[in-house]
């Protein structure tokens, strides 16, 4: 339900956010303490600043206000995608490929004695990810983050 809210949420405000020189780096819709908090990480190609947060945000309430795509109270965070960045999807791992991003990967269980994972991803595909010389199945990763310099 909660991916469902995300993914409704980014396809209502991904126009407006283009339109203003934004990228959509990731809608996140989730709970801290007892707030739902929904999260829209954006990026341009300049420093993301403050400023971008408030103006994106004033375009994405009424967007949201007036479409309604969730039933309970939430928070809206309006934010720049940082330097340190989750890679949640294909079309994050494949910047991250692109980019050469230096990527930890956090896993589930011990591959090769360890349970975590630095380099840069070279490949990936549906069921595994490859960092340097290493390929790990990907329902083995708990967590990538992308650190970027």
């Amino acid at each position: 339900m909660k991916q469902n809210i995300a993914a409704a949420v980014r396809t209502l405000v991904e126009p407006a956010m283009t339109e203003m020189g934004y990228s959509v780096w990731d809608v996140t819709f989730y709970k801290e303490g007892q707030e739902q908090i929904l999260e829209v990480e954006l990026e341009n190609d300049d420093v993301f600043s403050i400023e971008d947060c408030q103006k994106a945000s004033h375009v994405i309430n009424p967007i949201l206000d007036e479409a309604d795509p969730i039933e309970q109270a939430y928070a809206l965070i309006v934010s720049g995608a940082g330097l340190t960045r989750v890679l949640r999807s294909d079309e994050h791992i494949a910047r991250a490929v692109k980019e050469g991003w230096n990527t930890e990967l956090k896993l589930f269980a011990a591959v090769n004695g360890t349970k975590e994972l630095a380099g840069v991803i070279t490949a990936f595909d549906k069921d595994t990810v490859t960092v340097g010389e290493t390929k790990i199945e990907r329902k083995m990763i708990s967590k990538m983050t992308s650190i970027l310099e």
